[in-house]
């Protein structure tokens, strides 16, 4: 099975609910970092195909100012991305046109005020076997992506 195995980051900002300006300030845009296989389409009641897209983590720009803050500022920043994933989705869907839509780049965010990107791994058409299945492909994908930043 020929597969296409990418990271999707897409810009949910909106979707923290900061109490305090002075965040919004620090974060910048706050990303959701995706796996997906983008060989796979799935139709959920409808006709229009989506992605199934698995949550990695989320990942912030750093606005004004972040490189200058101290580790220990720079940290709870860390904290508090990591404390807002634990009620994250394990698994979203995606139209296919949406995640189509956005521009491909090799790592890093998409500059605003696009919202969203897809960083291609260099596993296009990875011939993967078919001994593993796709959660077991995705399950890696996630992990790897954990242990190694785009």
């Amino acid at each position: 099975m020929k597969r296409k195995l990418v990271a999707v980051k897409i810009d949910e900002t909106d979707m923290w609910h900061h109490t305090d300006p002075e965040k919004e300030r620090l974060f910048g845009r706050i990303f959701g970092v995706y796996a997906a296989d983008l060989s796979q389409r799935t139709h959920l009641c409808e006709f229009t195909p989506s992605y199934e897209l698995h949550f990695v983590h989320s990942e912030f720009e750093g606005g004004e100012d972040y490189y200058n803050l101290d580790d220990e500022i720079q940290e709870k920043m860390q904290d508090y991305t990591l404390e807002g994933d634990s009620g994250s989705e394990p698994i979203r869907y995606f139209h296919c046109s949406l995640i189509d839509s956005f521009p491909k780049i090799n790592h890093g965010f998409p500059t605003p005020p696009i919202k969203g990107c897809v960083i291609e791994l260099g596993f296009d058409d990875a011939d993967l076997g078919e001994e593993e299945n796709q959660q077991e492909v995705m399950e890696d994908l996630v992990d790897e992506l954990h242990c190694n930043p785009i």
